[in-house]
């Protein structure tokens, strides 16, 4: 059951060891309507808005990693550094930009993805 500050987030065996061992440091989510209600406050399926435009993000400090959907999978639990936004411009650049420092909503109508960079392990 997930905590408040936490999401539960389920992955394939080998990107689960990869970051067991330390080798991936950050986990990418697509940018879906999915991952928007995980990600920022909505009402009825619509990202928040607040008084200046900007979507307003959820406080999440930390993430548990899931190694698949079976009964007794593996757990783990580590703090969330930070979530940004990422795209990938036409000539492969990269820009990303931190939640709570989006200036307004156009992010959000365009392709992107989420990246969550990992701190430590909790559990």
């Amino acid at each position: 059951m997930a905590r408040e500050g936490n999401i539960c987030l389920v992955l394939q065996g080998q990107f689960y060891d990869a970051i067991l061992n330390g080798t991936k440091d950050t986990e990418f989510r697509d940018g879906t309507e999915y991952y928007d209600q995980r990600f920022f406050h909505t009402r009825n399926g619509e990202v928040l808005l607040d008084k200046n435009g900007k979507p307003i993000p959820k406080d999440i400090k930390t993430v548990t990693f899931i190694n698949g959907y079976r009964r007794g999978a593996r757990r783990m639990t580590y703090e969330v550094e930070h979530i940004d936004i990422y795209q990938e411009c036409a000539d492969g650049d990269i820009i990303e930009i931190p939640l709570n420092e989006l200036e307004d909503d156009v992010p959000l109508q365009f392709q992107y993805d989420y990246a969550i960079h990992l701190g430590k392990r909790i559990t």
